[in-house]
């Protein structure tokens, strides 16, 4: 599982932006996703739905090929202004209620 994950890291953040990584970094993080939903249904066996449902971190894993293909590498790409995940930082003390622990369930099902 771990020498999968590398290989999603790795295309993420190659310097060579060749049109056939996003294929491959789709099958990539596919393969991983498979991995660990095995590894994790062999840990925990009474779960109704995969356990990546409840990882938004997993499930964000799935927009990287699109990410790859629009921006190029990872390696390049910050987002720490206020157009990117910086805007967190202001957003964040506005939301009251908070995200929930299924959130990515609702979101997937809504």
């Amino acid at each position: 599982m771990i020498i999968r994950y590398h290989d999603v890291v790795a295309l993420a953040m190659t310097s060579n932006e060749e049109p056939s990584n996003v294929t491959k970094m789709e099958m990539a993080v596919r393969i991983f996703l498979t991995i660990y939903s095995e590894f994790a249904d062999s840990i925990i066996s009474d779960e109704k739905e995969p356990l990546y449902f409840g990882r938004y971190s997993l499930l964000a894993l799935l927009n990287l090929p699109q990410q790859l293909k629009n921006y190029g590498s990872m390696r390049y790409l910050w987002e720490g202004g206020l157009k990117g995940e910086g805007f967190l930082r202001k957003a964040k003390p506005e939301i009251t209620n908070g995200l929930n622990r299924n959130w990515p369930k609702w979101l997937l099902d809504n």
